[in-house]
């Protein structure tokens, strides 16, 4: 998809260096408002994370709760896990390795955060923000996903016909702020 940022069709490359940078640039931003300017402004820094809730399809089926996390953690996780817990999910980065090693690379696609950045930008978050969009049902996916970030997920969503869409004219449907 050549529509989102990076406005490139190298899904599977591009999206997570912009994840990359996207943290870093993050991170940097908030040690610069820490350092210069919180004492006199008290202010707070926080990221806003576009949030879906993922179901297994089949409730209490390994396979599809597997689905469910992984789905969670390629979405939201790949920023909140190195803001809170430091680097990337493990699903996250064992499946991109994986998928890497079969396409013959040498190294994973998902760039490797090192010791210092992950100590940079875990804690960059003086509170979290959640713009969430919509729920979806997860299944492990059933066919071969083309090359890149949906072979790296591996799973197909599913929404219900009859689920009650929003009234609103706008996409979100809430906004949540959790404190930390």
């Amino acid at each position: 998809m050549d529509y989102f940022p990076p406005a490139m069709n190298k899904s599977g490359e591009l999206d997570y260096l912009c994840a990359y940078y996207l943290l870093k640039a993050h991170a940097e931003a908030w040690h610069v408002y820490n350092n210069e300017f919180r004492a006199h402004q008290k202010g707070r820094i926080a990221i806003v994370i576009s949030y879906k809730w993922y179901e297994p399809l089949l409730p209490n089926v390994p396979a599809f709760e597997e689905a469910a996390n992984t789905n969670m953690e390629f979405e939201s996780g790949m920023y909140g896990h190195p803001l809170y817990k430091g680097d990337w999910p493990e699903i996250v980065k064992a499946k991109v390795s994986y998928n890497s090693k079969k396409e013959g690379r040498q190294q994973s696609r998902l760039p490797e955060l090192s010791p210092e950045e992950i100590e940079r930008i875990k804690g960059t978050n003086d509170f979290l923000g959640l713009n969430y969009y919509v729920s979806a049902l997860v299944y492990p996916a059933a066919t071969p996903q083309p090359a890149g970030f949906m072979r790296d997920l591996g799973v197909d969503t599913y929404q219900p016909w009859y689920w009650e869409q929003g009234k609103t004219s706008f996409i979100k449907i809430a906004q949540i702020t959790c404190e930390t």
